[in-house]
């Protein structure tokens, strides 16, 4: 694997992060439909306090922010280091950050019955939409003008 050029070497890093890009994108409209199949609990009918929902959003909402954030630094920390592996793990990590914030929407369905849960799944699906992989990361974290680069394969 050490023996490839850097292209093929970024080329495959893409198809990776893009297939576990697909199975989040798969696992998020799972719990999707599970959040909206699956009826809350019968004491659900009563108002939920505001201050709930709010608190729910704003622990979805930092995930997603956190999940920007968390990308970037790591695209940027690759490229410096050239270690295209980095990229790699800040893509990984920001998508189980937008997972997150379906997964407090999941959890915001069924421990209120609200019915705005569907906004937590709509702002997560967004947030993987806006941070599908480029290959021009790997690749400014791959090139490094003819030097080698440090790689954890």
């Amino acid at each position: 694997m050490m023996n490839q050029p850097t292209s093929q070497l970024a080329a495959s890093r893409f198809r990776g992060l893009v297939i576990i890009w697909l199975a989040q994108i798969a696992s998020l409209v799972m719990l999707s439909v599970l959040a909206f199949v699956l009826r809350p609990s019968a004491g659900s009918d009563e108002r939920v306090p505001a201050t709930t929902l709010v608190a729910l959003a704003v622990a979805a909402l930092g995930a997603l922010a956190a999940a920007f954030f968390l990308r970037a630094r790591f695209a940027s920390r690759a490229v410096f280091e050239r270690r295209p592996d980095l990229v790699t793990t800040g893509h990984v990590i920001a998508f189980a950050l937008c997972e997150a914030c379906g997964v407090i929407g999941l959890v915001t369905r069924f421990a209120t019955g609200a019915p705005e849960a569907t906004y937590f799944f709509v702002a997560a699906l967004v947030g993987f939409l806006l941070l599908f992989p480029r290959r021009a990361q790997i690749e400014a974290a791959t090139t490094g003008g003819g030097q080698d680069f440090k790689t954890t394969l």
